[in-house]
C-alpha cells in the first residue's frame, strides 16, 4: 500500500501543477452556449427537461445533467467548472494505472501520469464545455475493469456492472461506442481469439452503442439542415486520405506533442495529392509490425494501438461530422485514445525495467513526464481567458480561419475595432464563406463610423448567405446611416420575411420608422421586439418615447418605470418617466424623477430644464430662472432654453434681458416661431 501512495501523490499533484494556471479561467467560447446562456441551467426543472425534452445540437443528457447541477452549485464562477474537469481527469488517470495492473502492466502509474500531464489532453480539461469528455472516461475505464472481471470470473453480475458503466459513459458522450470492439480486441489479446461466448457477451453492448448512437443521429437531425450546410462537400476518396492523415497527426501529436493548439488550419482535401494517402502507410506498418511480432510485443501493441484508432474513426472523417467544416482534426478528438498511448508507455516501462532494471525505467518515466508536464502547463495558461486562447490559436496555426474569427469577436466586444476588422478580413481571406465573419466585419467598420465599408461587408455575408436575417437588419441600420433611410427600411422588412423572430431587424426597423415620422408601426415593431427579449430596458426606454408622442402617457410610464425596475441608474428613462408624469399631471412625481436624475448626474441638460418648466408652471420664477441658466451653462447652444429663459425673465418684468434671451434663440434658430412672438409681444 505504501508503495502505491507515492505515485498516487506524484499523479495528483503533476496534474495539480499542469492545470493550475487555468483553475481560475474564464468562459470560452461555446461555454457560452453551454451553460451561461442555456435557459435549462436555470430552469428548477432543466435537470428532467435534459432528458425528455433536450435542446441544443447534441444529445448528452448526463453531461447537460451534471452541468445543471454545477449551475446551481457556482453559477457563473468558473473555478467549479475547471476543479471538476480537473478532478474526472484525474479519477480517469488513477483508473487507467488500475486497468493496466489488471492486464499484467506492472509500471501501470506511468500510463497514469503520463495521462494527467500530457499537453493533449490539456483541452479537454482546461475547456469547461469539453467536460463530456472528462466525464465519460471514467465510467469507461470502470466497464473494462467490470469486463475483466466477467471475463476471469465468469460472472453474470460483473457483465450487467460493465454493461451499466458502458450505459453511463455512453450518456455523457455517444463518442465512446467504439468500446464493444475494444472488447474483442480485449479476446484476442488475452485468448488470442474471439470465442462464441465473447459474442454473445458483446451483444448488449453493440445493441447500446446502436440505440444511443441512433437517438444521438436521430436527434442532431433536427438540425440537419444547418449542418449540412455547414459540411465540407468531400468525395469518399478524400475522406478516405482525411481519415488517414488525422489518424497520423493524433498519432504524432500524441508522440511528439509541439505546437498544440485551440483550433487548426483547414486541409486541402478537396483534391488530394497521393502524400494525403501516407497516413494508412504508417497505421499499416505498424499493424504488419505488431502482427509479426505477435508472439513477443506485437500482442500487447495490437491491443494499446487497435484501442487508439478504433475509438479515432467515430471523428476521423469517414463519417462527416458537423466540425469538420471548422477543420478536420481537434486536440479533444484524441482524449479518449491518448489513454492508449499512455498505457503503451507504461508497458515500455515494463520492458525497460526488465532490461536496465526499475530504478532506471522510473528514472526514464519520471523524464519523460517531466518533458510533457512543463509544455503542458506552459498551454493550460492560454485557456486563462478567451483573448489569450486565441492569441495562441493564431501564433500556432495562423492558416486557421477560426482562430482570427474568434479573436477579432473578442477585439470587437472590448472595443479594439481596428485590430478586429484586420482579423476578420484575415479570417475571410482564408475562409471566404465564413458568414459571420463578414457580418462581423461589417459591426466593427459600422462602429468606427466607416459606413461605406460596412454596407459592402454586409452585403457580402448577404451573397454568402441569403437567408442571413441579421446581415439583412444590419444592412439596413447602415443604409440609414447613409441616408437612404427608404432602402434601410426595406433591408429590415426583408430580415423579417427571412425571420419574424429577428430582434436586431424588429429593433432597427422601429428606429427607422421613428425618424421616418410613422410612430405607430414604429410602436407596434418596439413591442414585437420586447416580445422577443422582455428585459430589455433600451427598447422599453424607445418605446415609451413613442408612446408618450402618441399620447398614450399612461403607458410610456409603466414602459419607463420596467426599464427602471431592470436597470435603476438608466438616466434617459428616469428623465423620460418625468415628461410621462407632467403628461399625467402629476407634477410631484415627474419633480421626483428629475431630482433623481440630477443627484446621478447633477449636469443633466434635460433634468434641470424640465424642472425649470415645473418651477414656471408653479409661479416660482426666481427659481425657474436658476434651473434655466443652469442648464444653458451646459448647453449655450439650445435655443428653446434661451425661449424660456426669456418667458421666464418677461415674468419678472425684466423685458431688456428677455429680448436679449429672444433675441439669442432666434440665432440659434431663425424659424423659431415661439421665439419670434415672443420678441414680438415684448417690443410692443
Amino acid at each position: 500500500m505504501l508503495r502505491r501512495v507515492g505515485p498516487i501523490l506524484l499523479i495528483l499533484l503533476a496534474g495539480w501543477w499542469v492545470y493550475q494556471p487555468a483553475l481560475a479561467g474564464g468562459w470560452l467560447w461555446d461555454d457560452q452556449i453551454d451553460l451561461v446562456q442555456n435557459p435549462l441551467m436555470r430552469d428548477p426543472a432543466g435537470w428532467w427537461k435534459i432528458w425528455l425534452a433536450p435542446t441544443g445540437w447534441h444529445f448528452f443528457p448526463l453531461k447537460s445533467t451534471v452541468q445543471w447541477l454545477q449551475w446551481q452549485l457556482w453559477a457563473d464562477h468558473t473555478t467549479g467548472y475547471h476543479v471538476t474537469n480537473l478532478v474526472l481527469h484525474l479519477v480517469a488517470a488513477l483508473l487507467l494505472w488500475r486497468l493496466l495492473g489488471r492486464l499484467g502492466v506492472r509500471h501501470g502509474w506511468v500510463a497514469g501520469l503520463v495521462f494527467a500531464v500530457h499537453p493533449l489532453a490539456v483541452e479537454s480539461v482546461a475547456w469547461i464545455a469539453e467536460l463530456k469528455n472528462t466525464l465519460s472516461l471514467p465510467p469507461l475505464l470502470l466497464a473494462a475493469l467490470a469486463w475483466i472481471d466477467c471475463d476471469e470470473r465468469g460472472n453474470r453480475s460483473d457483465l450487467l456492472r460493465s454493461l451499466g458503466w458502458f450505459t453511463v459513459a455512453m450518456l455523457a458522450k455517444t463518442s465512446v461506442a467504439m468500446f464493444p470492439i475494444c472488447l474483442l480486441l480485449y479476446a484476442l489479446w488475452k485468448h488470442g481469439r474471439i470465442s462464441r461466448g465473447t459474442w454473445l457477451a458483446s451483444l448488449p453492448f453493440f445493441a447500446m452503442s446502436l440505440a444511443l448512437g441512433l437517438v444521438t443521429v436521430a436527434f442532431e437531425g433536427r438540425h440537419d439542415q444547418v449542418v449540412a450546410s455547414l459540411m465540407p462537400d468531400l468525395s469518399w476518396a478524400s475522406r478516405l486520405a482525411g481519415a488517414g492523415a488525422a489518424l497520423a497527426f493524433y498519432l504524432w501529436k500524441s508522440l511528439l506533442p509541439v505546437g498544440l493548439s485551440p483550433v487548426y488550419a483547414e486541409w486541402p482535401l478537396a483534391h488530394p495529392s497521393p502524400v494525403w494517402f501516407a497516413g494508412w502507410l504508417v497505421i499499416a506498418a505498424i499493424a504488419g509490425a505488431a502482427w509479426l511480432r505477435w508472439s513477443t510485443w506485437g500482442r500487447p501493441v495490437a491491443l494499446g494501438f487497435g484501442f487508439f484508432v478504433v475509438n479515432l474513426l467515430p471523428v476521423a472523417g469517414l463519417v462527416p461530422i458537423s466540425y469538420h467544416h471548422v477543420a478536420w482534426v481537434a486536440d479533444h478528438f484524441a482524449y479518449l485514445s491518448l489513454a492508449a498511448v499512455a498505457g503503451l508507455a507504461a508497458a515500455g516501462a515494463d520492458a525497460l525495467a526488465a532490461r536496465l532494471g526499475r530504478r532506471t525505467a522510473g528514472a526514464a518515466a519520471l523524464a519523460v513526464a517531466a518533458a510533457l508536464a512543463v509544455p503542458a502547463r506552459q498551454y493550460a495558461t492560454a485557456f486563462r481567458d478567451e483573448e489569450a486562447l486565441w492569441t495562441r490559436a493564431v501564433a500556432t496555426q495562423p492558416a486557421a480561419w477560426l482562430g482570427h474569427h474568434n479573436l477579432a469577436f473578442v477585439f470587437g466586444r472590448t472595443q479594439r475595432y481596428d485590430e478586429a476588422i484586420a482579423h476578420y478580413r484575415i479570417a475571410l481571406g482564408l475562409k471566404p464563406t465564413d458568414v459571420d465573419a463578414a457580418n462581423n466585419l461589417g459591426n466593427a467598420l459600422m462602429a468606427r463610423d466607416r459606413v461605406p465599408e460596412a454596407i459592402a461587408a454586409y452585403e457580402q455575408a448577404i451573397r454568402i448567405l441569403p437567408s442571413h436575417a441579421e446581415a439583412h437588419a444590419n444592412l439596413g441600420n447602415a443604409l440609414a446611416r447613409a441616408g437612404r433611410r427608404t432602402e434601410g427600411i426595406a433591408a429590415c422588412r426583408q430580415a423579417l420575411a427571412l425571420d419574424p423572430r429577428c430582434y436586431p431587424a424588429e429593433l432597427t426597423l422601429a428606429d427607422l420608422l421613428v425618424q421616418d415620422g410613422r410612430l405607430a408601426e414604429a410602436e407596434a415593431h418596439y413591442a414585437a421586439a420586447l416580445r422577443l427579449r422582455p428585459d430589455d430596458a433600451l427598447v422599453l426606454n424607445n418605446r415609451g418615447t413613442v408612446l408618450l408622442q402618441l399620447g398614450r402617457a399612461a403607458e410610456a410610464k409603466d414602459s419607463y418605470e420596467h426599464a427602471l425596475r431592470l436597470t435603476p441608474g438608466y438616466l434617459e428613462a428616469r428623465v423620460n418617466l418625468g415628461y410621462a408624469l407632467v403628461d399625467l399631471r402629476d407634477p410631484a412625481g415627474a419633480a421626483e424623477a428629475w431630482t433623481e436624475a440630477l443627484r446621478l448626474a447633477p449636469d443633466n441638460v434635460a433634468a434641470l430644464g424640465g424642472l425649470g418648466d415645473l418651477l414656471f408652471r408653479a409661479g416660482k420664477m426666481t427659481e425657474a430662472e436658476a434651473r434655466y441658466r443652469a442648464a444653458l451653462n451646459l448647453q449655450p447652444s439650445d435655443p428653446e432654453l434661451h425661449q424660456c429663459l426669456g418667458v421666464t425673465l418677461a415674468r419678472q418684468g425684466r423685458t431688456a434681458e428677455a429680448i436679449r434671451e429672444c433675441k439669442a434663440a432666434l440665432r440659434l434658430n431663425p424659424d423659431y416661431a415661439e421665439a419670434r412672438a415672443t420678441l414680438e409681444r415684448l417690443r410692443r
